[in-house]
């Protein structure tokens, strides 16, 4: 695949195939279309552009994942005020 890839002008390392292929990471869209011509998919093909749409779909979820995983722990992490009841001072009636 990287040697195919290569000759179509979009080089890709093996290693960020053998990664993407066992899903330890995303690719980025240039590594993306390096794997497709390592496929042997052209530009033009109906199926190329859905590859595309599909790896942005999943840094969407990724982002938002990661933006839940921030909130939650900085949630987490504030200090929680409890509110003291006011103190008033009473004086005897004489």
């Amino acid at each position: 695949m990287a040697h195919h890839a290569v000759q179509t002008g979009q080089p890709v390392w093996t290693t960020t195939i053998c990664d993407v292929l066992n899903a330890k990471i995303l690719p980025t869209v240039n590594a993306m279309k390096g794997i497709l011509a390592g496929l042997g998919m052209e530009t033009d093909d109906p199926e190329y552009n859905q590859w595309l749409e599909a790896r942005l779909v999943l840094e969407a979820t990724e982002m938002r994942q990661k933006l839940a995983a921030k909130a939650l722990q900085d949630a987490s992490n504030r200090r929680v005020r409890r509110v003291r009841p006011m103190r008033t001072v009473v004086r005897r009636e004489d």
